[in-house]
């Protein structure tokens, strides 16, 4: 909830207050287990994509549509929320998908 609230409040600031842009920190759950395939089977380590990349690498434009978590569900909605303000007052923003932090 929190993110999803606070995400809206600091794109609505942004924008009302004339922003040149907004960096945000998304996460790489919002990628889900890549390991699955869209029925929910193991898929071999070595499989390839039809354009020959492996099935098991991250791509900016792979959809978010299977979160890992509830977590990562309010990350992917940021995101979307982001998308949003820019089409609709072409606001600028940066969500940085990170991995693993300490």
């Amino acid at each position: 909830h929190s993110n999803v609230v606070g995400t809206t409040n600091i794109l609505e600031m942004a924008r009302l207050y004339g922003c040149r842009s907004v960096a945000m920190a998304s996460s790489s759950s919002v990628y889900g287990d890549r390991k699955k395939n869209g029925n929910n089977e193991e898929q071999d380590e070595d499989a390839l994509a039809d354009d020959g990349e492996p099935v098991h690498a991250f791509r900016e434009t792979d959809a978010v549509v299977h979160p890992a978590s509830p977590y990562a569900a309010t990350k992917a909605s940021c995101e979307l929320l982001a998308s949003t303000f820019n089409a609709l007052y072409k606001l600028p923003v940066a969500c940085l998908r990170f991995f693993t932090v300490y």
